[in-house]
Order: C-alpha cells, then sequence, then structure tokens
C-alpha cells in the first residue's frame, strides 16, 4: 500500500438503515458469492506458499502503525489463512476465521500449525466463536471483504471488530471502488458475487460513528484496473 495520510475533516452523521433482503444475501455468509469462489479456489490455493509483495505490503503496514512482534490480530475473511500463516511466521499471534469452508479446511490440511487458529464462520457467527476472545485482540486484518456485505452488515461487522479488540486496539481495512466491475441489478458480477454499494467515504464514516479514530488512509491503483482504499483506525477509549 501506498501511505499518504491527509488532513480528515468529521462529516454529519447518517441514519442507520434497516436490513434489506437482497437476493440470497445473508450475514451468514452469501452462498453465490462463497461458491464463486470455490469454483476459482485453485488459483487462491496456489498461492498458500507465495510470500508475495501483499504480504510484504501488510508485514510493512504492521510495522509503520507499531504494531509489535507477539500481537495478537484477527484475519476478519481470511479465505484459505496466507497472511495469518505468514503473519505467524514472522513472529505474530495470528488467527483468522471466513465463511468458506473449503478454503478453511484446505489451509489446516496444508499447515497443521493452523489447525487451531482458523474457524469456518461468518461474520454473524464469528462473535459467538471468538466469545473468550472479548476485547483481547490487538489488531483486525479484513483486505476485500467488507464489500461482500450489505450496508446493515458492514456496520454489523464494525461493531464486532469493536467487541474483539482490546482498548486503543487497530483495525486495518482495503476495498475496491466497484465501477469496473460491470455489476448487475442485484449488485453481482459476472461470476455471481455480491458487491456492496457502501463507498470509502461511508465505510470511514461508519467506524468513526462506532467509535473509531481515523489514524491513515491511501489509494491504489490495483492491476485489475480498480481503485483499492486502504484505511487505518484505532478503537477510541472513553
Amino acid at each position: 500500500m501506498i501511505h499518504n495520510k491527509f488532513a480528515y475533516t468529521p462529516s454529519r452523521s447518517f441514519p442507520v438503515p434497516k436490513r434489506t433482503c437482497l437476493e440470497n444475501l445473508r450475514f451468514a455468509g452469501d452462498k453465490r458469492t462463497i461458491a464463486a469462489y470455490s469454483e476459482s479456489q485453485n488459483a487462491h490455493f496456489d498461492r498458500l506458499d507465495a510470500f508475495d509483495p501483499e504480504i510484504s505490503n501488510v508485514i510493512d503496514l504492521f510495522k509503520a502503525q507499531n504494531m509489535p512482534l507477539g500481537a495478537k490480530v484477527l484475519d476478519a475473511g481470511c479465505g484459505p489463512g496466507r497472511y495469518v500463516r505468514w503473519l505467524l511466521d514472522k513472529g505474530y499471534d495470528a488467527y483468522g476465521f471466513d465463511a468458506w469452508p473449503d478454503a478453511i479446511q484446505k489451509a489446516q490440511t496444508t499447515y497443521p500449525k493452523l489447525k487451531n487458529r482458523l474457524q469456518n464462520v461468518s461474520f454473524s457467527e464469528a462473535e459467538r466463536a471468538y466469545a473468550k476472545n472479548k476485547n483481547t485482540f490487538d489488531a483486525i486484518f479484513c483486505a476485500g471483504v467488507l464489500y461482500h456485505l450489505d450496508r446493515v452488515e458492514v456496520r454489523e461487522g464494525i461493531r464486532l471488530f469493536k467487541t474483539l479488540l482490546n482498548d486503543n486496539g487497530k483495525v486495518f481495512v482495503s476495498l475496491s471502488d466497484h465501477h469496473n466491475r460491470n455489476l448487475d441489478e442485484n449488485r453481482r458480477d459476472a461470476q455471481g458475487r455480491f458487491f456492496s454499494d457502501v463507498t470509502a467515504e461511508e465505510l470511514k464514516r461508519m467506524f468513526i460513528q462506532e467509535g473509531f479514530q481515523l489514524l491513515e488512509i491511501n489509494y491504489k491503483n490495483g492491476g485489475d484496473k480498480l481503485t483499492w482504499t486502504g484505511m487505518s483506525f484505532k478503537k477510541a477509549t472513553r
């Protein structure tokens, strides 16, 4: 990621929307989105061993935000556990969860050390799954995941992060814009994956409204012709 800080001016709040009934969308994990990732799973699994620039960028981000080795980190929407595997190897106490069962099973089979560190649960199930870990995580990492939730679910996800983080815990999130994805009327791409209409600006406001302080925001043009926004937040203490 490219770390370009800029001054932030708080914007006015907006009402919390009621849950909508989008096509087959469930906070327990959108089945069509999970199925789409399963169909292309080899492309994801083939990268498990790769320490590529994406992993390096995450390590650099943690260092830039003074995340010490040994920090307890949760990858929310970890897929096949690639980030968890490398964060663990680099000295972080890393865990992860994902609603994609094939990915979790593959990761646990390939890397036995991840067996007790990954859970096959959705966002809505995570609070219960991590009930004994409330207020214990130093950081939560969530890359390219929140845009698969509708706007009500996104806010619930942010509240989950707040519940799991300790005082002054940090959240690192990233999402892309969608205007180059050619979404249909149900906000699905050609693979059937659902993408939320929540913009980066809205996501930033949601985090601030839920009691987070914005630390940094940056932008990166990806090779997929999409603009990616990365944001870092700190859980505000009263």
